[in-house]
């Protein structure tokens, strides 16, 4: 009885349960998942520029210092350590 409730499929959810009942695949493909952490530094941060005319002083559109140094830091992180020593290889 373990075995063979181990050997069944595992839906997502109720709406994935639906369509292997409708015998019709996900239509968002085949979903790919990291092997790694992303560091901070690495995800883009959309943000709108600040109009020229607007009452904030010195330049509004750049990245105010130190902002690096704090993700530099937080990047040094035991998991990240980790994963660095995990990936070496064993002799």
């Amino acid at each position: 009885l373990i075995q063979t409730s181990s050997q069944r499929r595992k839906y997502f959810d109720s709406g994935d349960f639906a369509l292997s009942q409708a015998h019709r695949e996900p239509n968002i493909g085949h979903i790919g998942t990291g092997t790694e952490h992303p560091l901070r530094g690495s995800i883009p941060h959309p943000s709108s520029p600040v109009p020229g005319d607007s009452n904030i002083k010195d330049d509004p559109n750049s990245q105010k210092r130190g902002v690096e140094d704090r993700y530099k830091v937080k990047e040094a992180s035991n998991l990240h350590q980790r994963m660095s020593t995990d990936k070496k290889p064993s002799t």
